[in-house]
Formats: C-alpha cells, sequence, structure tokens
C-alpha cells in the first residue's frame, strides 16, 4: 500500500486492518505452498509474485507526523512497515503488535510531553511483548525522548540499534534477541534496562554510552559479545549474567567500579585497556577545579565557590573514605577475579589496590590499625606494585639517618663549628660526614658487609670516639669503640624500616614478573 492507502486503512482500526494483514498472510502462504516465494536478502522480491505481494502487503508511514498517541496495539505487519522520518509528538504505543517480515524506523522520532511520571505520563514509545520475526532497523539518528519500553519484545531477526539516543529510560527487560542485536554508538541518556534479556546470537555495544545505571542483572549472552570502547558514566550491574562465549570490555571505561559479582564466563573476558575510574578524594578535587574552569567567566567570587560547593556536596556523597564499603569491596574482588581468569596481572593488582581501600574501616581501635596498615602499604609502595616508591623511601631513610647519626657526633667533638669535618678518633683523612653515611647504608644493607668489622669500628671511632685511654704502645685507634646506646637504638630502628622496604621491593619485583 502507499501513503493514502495506508493512513486511510489505519483509520478504520485494528479490526480491519488485521484483517487485511490476515488476508495477506494467507496469500503468503499460497505462495510458499506453490514454490512462487522467493525474497532476496536485501527485503525485495525475487520473482514478479512476490515483488507484488511486498507492495501489497507494505504499510507506509515514512515522513507522517502523528499529532495524536497513535494506538498500534495487537496490530500485525504481514510486509515491510516504513516509519522513516516518522514524529510521534505523543508517543506511540506498539504493545502486544506482530511485524511478520521488515519494521523500519530509521530517523524516526518518539517524543513525549508531561510530566514522565508513572500517573501522568507511563510510556513514549511502548514496544512491550512485541514480535519482530523479519528485520527490526531502529538505525539512523533514532531518538526516544522519553520513556522507551522493548519489555518481552522478541527479536526473531537481526534488530539495528546502532546510533539510536535515548533520553529517557530505555527498558528491555526479559526481551530475547534470536539474531544479532546491533546497539553500536547507541546512548543511554538516563537508565538502561536489560536485566533478563536473551542474546542468542552476537551482542555488539561497541562504543555506546550509558549516561545513567546500566543493569544487565541475570542477562544471558550466548555468542559473541562486545563492549569494545563502551563509556559507562554511573552504576553498572552485570551480576549473575551467563556468558558462554566470547566477552570483550577492551577499551571500556567505567567511572564507578562496575558489579560483576557471580558473573559465570566460559572463557575468560578480554580486559585490555579496561579503565575504571574509583571515586577518590583526587578524582574529586579534580572535578571541583574543572566546574570551577568552566564557570571562570562568573565575576563574582560568592556565585564560583556556591558551584564549587555544589559539586563537591554532590561528588563527596558517595566518598566514605572511615568506613568501610562492603558492596563496593565485593564489587572490585569481581572484576579482579575477572582479571586472574583473563591472566591480566597488571589489572589484577590494581583491583585488588581497589578492594584494599574499600576494605577500610576506622570505626574500632583494631580496625583503625588496620586502616593505618593499609594506608602506610599503599604510601610506601602503592600495594606492592610500584619499584619507584620503596626505593625513594630507602633514600630518605638513609638521609635522614645521617642526620641524626651527624647529631649524635656533635657531642663529642670539642669545636662544635668543625663537627661535620672533624672526627674523634681517626686519621686527619677521615671526615665524619662521610663517616655517618657510611653508618646509615651500612644500617640499611647490615648484609652488604661494606668493608667489614673493622670499617664499621672506624666509622664509630670517628663520630663517637673510644672506650678506655690511651697507654703508651697501644695506639688510639686500637681500643673498642665507643657506641652510644642511642645510636644502637636508631640503628635498630633503621634496620627494621629498611627490611620492610626491602621486602616491597623484592614483592613489586615479584608482581612485575609474576614470580611465583
Amino acid at each position: 500500500m502507499n501513503k493514502e492507502e495506508t493512513w486511510a486503512l489505519f483509520q478504520q482500526g485494528k479490526d480491519a486492518w488485521n484483517a487485511w494483514a490476515d488476508e495477506m498472510l494467507a496469500k503468503r502462504k499460497a505462495l510458499e505452498e506453490a514454490g512462487e516465494w522467493a525474497v532476496e536478502l536485501n527485503g525485495s522480491g525475487a520473482n514478479r509474485a512476490s515483488t507484488e505481494w511486498l507492495a501489497s502487503a507494505e504499510a507506509n508511514f515514512a515522513g507522517r507526523s502523528f499529532a495524536d498517541e497513535p494506538n498500534f496495539r495487537d496490530f500485525i505487519f504481514p510486509g515491510i512497515s516504513l516509519f522513516e522520518g516518522a514524529v510521534f509528538k505523543h508517543g506511540v504505543a506498539f504493545h502486544r503488535s506482530r511485524f511478520e517480515f521488515k519494521a523500519q524506523f530509521r530517523s524516526a522520532v518518539f517524543k513525549s510531553i508531561g510530566t514522565f511520571s508513572a500517573v501522568e505520563f507511563e510510556h513514549t514509545a511502548d514496544f512491550s511483548d512485541v514480535t519482530f520475526d523479519g528485520y527490526a532497523w531502529f538505525g539512523g539518528d533514532v531518538t526516544f525522548k522519553g520513556y522507551a519500553t522493548f519489555e518481552d519484545a522478541t527479536f526473531i531477526g537481526v534488530a539495528l540499534f546502532g546510533a539510536v539516543t535515548f533520553a529517557g529510560t530505555a527498558k528491555f527487560r526479559a526481551a530475547k534477541f534470536n539474531d544479532k542485536a546491533e546497539f553500536r554508538g547507541a546512548s543511554f541518556e538516563a537508565n538502561a534496562e536489560f536485566d533478563g534479556v536473551t542474546f542468542e546470537g552476537a551482542a555488539r555495544f561497541d562504543r555506546a554510552t550509558f549516561g545513567a545505571t546500566a543493569v544487565f542483572f541475570q542477562s544471558t549472552f550466548e555468542s559473541y559479545t562486545t563492549f569494545e570502547k563502551a563509556l559507562f558514566k554511573r552504576r553498572s550491574n552485570f551480576s549473575a549474567i551467563a556468558v558462554k562465549r566470547a566477552f570483550t570490555l577492551a577499551g571500556a571505561k567505567f567511572q564507578q567500579v562496575p558489579d560483576f559479582i557471580q558473573a559465570n564466563f566460559a572463557q575468560a573476558p578480554r580486559l585490555d585497556d579496561l579503565s575504571i575510574e574509583p571515586q577518590s578524594l583526587q578524582r574529586l578535587v579534580w572535578l571541583v577545579g574543572v566546574h570551577l574552569w568552566k564557570r571562570r567567566e562568573l565575576g563574582k567570587q560568592r556565585r564560583v565557590l556556591g558551584a564549587a560547593w555544589r559539586v563537591f556536596r554532590r561528588s563527596a556523597r558517595n566518598w566514605q573514605p572511615f568506613s568501610r564499603e562492603v558492596e563496593r569491596e565485593a564489587k572490585w574482588r569481581s572484576v579482579k577475579k575477572l582479571a586472574n581468569e583473563a591472566h591480566d596481572h597488571a589489572r589484577e593488582q590494581e583491583f585488588f589496590a581497589e578492594e584494599l581501600k574499600a576494605r577500610r574501616n576506622a570505626r574500632s581501635l583494631k580496625e583503625a590499625f588496620i586502616w593505618f596498615v593499609s594506608l602506610l602499604y599503599q604510601g610506601l609502595s602503592n600495594f606492592g606494585r610500584s619499584l619507584l616508591l620503596p626505593f625513594i623511601w630507602l633514600a630518605v631513610t638513609v638521609m635522614a639517618f645521617e642526620d641524626i647519626y651527624l647529631d649524635g657526633h656533635r657531642n663529642y667533638v670539642a669545636d662544635e663549628k668543625a663537627a661535620v669535618h672533624a672526627c674523634v678518633v681517626g686519621s686527619e683523612h677521615s671526615n665524619a660526614e662521610s663517616a655517618a653515611f657510611s653508618l646509615s647504608l651500612r644500617s640499611t644493607l647490615p648484609f652488604a658487609g661494606l668493608g667489614g668489622p673493622e670499617k664499621l669500628n672506624q666509622v664509630y671511632r670517628c663520630l663517637y670516639g673510644v672506650e678506655g685511654t690511651k697507654t703508651a704502645g697501644f695506639p688510639e685507634t686500637r681500643l673498642p669503640p665507643h657506641i652510644p646506646d642511642g645510636v644502637a637504638q636508631w640503628s635498630f630502628f633503621q634496620t627494621l624500616i629498611s627490611a620492610v622496604l626491602i621486602f616491597l621491593v623484592l614483592l613489586a619485583l615479584r608482581n612485575h614478573f609474576r614470580i611465583k
């Protein structure tokens, strides 16, 4: 049918429409039984009989603007259904409709007016319980400006939602995709609900943007699935999903830790270049700074500070540095498990570090001690992942204790101005600064030897003198060195600190090279 014939039949109501649809389906069945039904892959007829049937069975609403909410509930579309360029100003209902052949909604616009509340405006575009027997095309700048539901819909043929914009909530709960489901480049500005969905064919969400909550709870992915370079700006829930083939999150970016608790993967997922931005104080400060920069044109300081405070308060709502977030801890543990299954050791360590951060709690003395140790572990070695940090702390330790040993040396030198140059006991070529450095280095690395016991005695004599008095024929440099109690205690403390730092260096080496 052409546009005028389609519109005239639609105005007669559902019964007249479905009577025509049943008649067209009966003619198609007769063509199939006679062996005269032949259709090309692009949907065009391969012979005269099929071409004539397709022309008669076509429903053409292309370019039509619907002033009121059209009711297509329980309609049957036997052939190609064209809605290209259609505008639904007050929403549309396709509940329980059946598209027997090909449905094309390219460049359609589904608009809504009202409050978007459950009372005054329930659905903008209602495709719930709809069956698409053939090709369903929603690609090409289709825009859902209100609530869109495909709940319990069945897509038997290919379903294309590439580059679709969902400004309102998009609900695909319990939908079933028997063939390929294409959501590449789709934009979900509000909640995207895919819980309980079955994807029997390939599911592609490459470069899709999820601006609000994305839920895939208990969904089943039976074929190749990809979220490559997808962006998740808010909470994402993949808990209890079942994945039976390849699953890739390569290049995906999560601005909150995703939930993969009890997710089941037949094969390890691909996590190359996966990015998860944990909520942290650094990120909080960065968000405030960006907001201030964007509003730098405001002349009044009070307005700028007020805007910064609102951003800070909104961003800090979920940031709780002193309380253990059990749910968040479990989420980090779930993504750590994914990294372990994929043998992505660097990512596994990164997620383990975030799990330890989420585990911190300071509501009791015991938990406060654990929180403090965890903070030290982070500051000294970035949770055993950094080689540079322990080396830096070792260098700082050597320099700090060198000053301590020099400070003790000044008590044994008559001329304090010459304290950093003169030895209490030693040759004229001895230097107290180098002696203090040697003592600090030896306390840091006691197993290295660094000249043996005699050299150590020489260092102590230079810094703190000797025990006893000089006698004839027995040089002062042969007397036992004087070792102050405070220096011995500081030396023990330095050795203990250094042992911890050396252990962290070895731990980082093990983690870096995966030494078992």
